[in-house]
């Protein structure tokens, strides 16, 4: 993105600051600086740089330290940018992604001056490399090995992984690796990071045990063929959020695999003294929270409904899987299928008039029989419009259309313990809507409220229910 000069900047504030450009310096410059720093825009940042040359001298290092973004077309106005700061320049730099799309393959000289930026960025923090970045020549490898100030890396790539993260020697407290092929023994090429590691989000088909434990890392993302407590439960012995994108099964009876998979966990939590983990926030789709065979209370949960849960009966997963963690802030995701917003609207409307059986209402039924039942509720629905803009303009009418105080009613009836609905649609703008129960069975629309019943949940369970959206 383009950086505008003006853009975020009061108009008359910039004219005033160029005519009185003293009035900064009355300031001691370090206050100056601390007061730059928490500049939230690049524009506002530049804006205030314009004001005084001294300003504009604190500012060059803060602005160097905004994240970028450089693909194949941006890297030569990057590199020209970063030089005309000065000797300084890349050791300035915090926060690099380099984005080079699978179908875009990278030329050996490019490559040579991404390894270049990273040799000379040594205050770098945060690092991705994605696409068709590491080309197996080994300069960009070598120069990612020679980071030593990292915290957060991402990797999305299909060559050099393991031998950076096997080398490198940062202390890495975040990590992201998707990868286009299966690497079974990621967990055993994060052991450098063992004491560092906080949050680990890793793609693979098949996944190892890790001959080490992670005694700090706390919060993991996985997609893998089978989530198996004996790979993980002992590699993570505090986990407290986890986020299952799915599970997968390339041969077999799916049915049966699951089932299999299911006792296999069954077993393992029976070894234990205590629960496995105490999480205070958990993702997933029913087919996942089925195969864990959880029963300790997790009080946060965001479950997504998908077309795949039509396998099994959806009282009797719900019954298996989500009521033993009795959850008190349910994040509920409606993705079965494709839906229109058109469609989405006549689903939620004719529900409300009784025309026809009610789908979303069906499927929350179930969170009625839970003891104690759930406090709040999320829903989120997505929806795709066409792309021509004949059709994104019906689709913002058809989502107004939408009477989610009818919709709210009808939750809060279905499950009379919860006090707060929020409500979202996702297309091609984003609505969002927030109801609370005032204690006769209707709702009323009152964010304020709504915030204040979370709050109290949040002080009472000492989580933080932002980030369970």
């Amino acid at each position: 993105m383009p950086i505008t000069i003006m853009q975020g900047f009061p108009k008359s504030a910039h004219n005033q600051a160029r005519i009185y450009p003293r009035r900064f310096q009355a300031l001691n410059i370090d206050v100056l600086r601390y007061i730059m720093s928490h500049v939230e825009h690049r524009g506002d940042l530049l804006s205030f740089m314009l004001a005084s040359s001294d300003l504009y001298h604190v500012g060059i290092p803060i602005l160097l330290a905004f994240p970028y973004v450089v693909t194949r077309g941006s890297l030569p106005s990057f590199i020209k940018f970063v030089d005309s700061k000065g000797p300084t320049g890349y050791s300035a730099l915090r926060d690099l992604e380099f984005s080079f799309p699978f179908d875009n393959k990278l030329e050996p000289p490019q490559a040579g001056l991404i390894a270049d930026i990273l040799r000379k960025a040594t205050n770098l923090r945060a690092l991705a490399l994605i696409g068709e970045v590491l080309i197996p020549n080994g300069a960009i490898e070598s120069a990612a090995m020679s980071l030593t100030r990292l915290r957060r890396l991402r990797l999305d790539t299909a060559y050099g992984v393991d031998a950076i993260l096997t080398q490198l020697h940062s202390p890495l407290t975040w990590v992201e690796v998707r990868l286009e092929f299966d690497e079974p023994d990621i967990l055993s090429d994060l052991t450098s990071f063992c004491d560092t590691l906080e949050h680990a989000a890793i793609s693979s088909g098949m996944i190892l045990p890790s001959p080490v434990c992670y005694r700090n890392l706390t919060s993991l993302e996985t997609y893998c063929n089978g989530f198996r407590l004996a790979v993980f439960a002992p590699a993570m012995p505090n986990l407290q959020r986890l986020h299952i994108y799915t599970v997968d099964f390339l041969f077999g009876d799916r049915d049966d695999e699951l089932a299999a998979l299911r006792d296999e966990n069954l077993r393992y939590q029976t070894s234990l003294s205590s629960p496995v983990w105490k999480l205070t926030y958990i993702s997933l789709n029913l087919e996942s929270a089925y195969v864990l065979g959880f029963d300790f209370h997790i009080p946060c949960m965001d479950i997504r409904h998908t077309e795949l849960m039509e396998r099994m009966e959806w009282w009797d997963l719900f019954q298996t899987s989500i009521a033993p963690l009795r959850p008190f802030q349910l994040v509920y995701h409606q993705t079965a299928e494709p839906t229109s917003p058109a469609t989405l609207s006549r689903i939620i409307r004719e529900g409300n008039q009784n025309l026809q059986h009610d789908k979303v209402i069906d499927s929350l039924s179930p969170l009625a029989a839970l003891q104690p039942g759930p406090t709040a509720l999320s829903c989120k629905f997505e929806a795709f419009p066409e792309d021509d803009p004949g059709h994104k303009d019906n689709a913002e009418a058809e989502l107004e259309e939408i009477d989610m105080r009818a919709f709210a009613r009808r939750v809060v009836l279905a499950v009379p313990s919860i006090q707060v609905v929020n409500f979202a649609v996702d297309a091609v703008s984003l609505r969002e809507e927030h109801w609370i129960c005032d204690g006769s069975g209707d709702v009323v629309e009152d964010p304020a409220r709504c915030r204040s019943v979370m709050k109290r949940l949040e002080d009472t369970y000492g989580i933080s229910l932002s980030d369970c959206e």
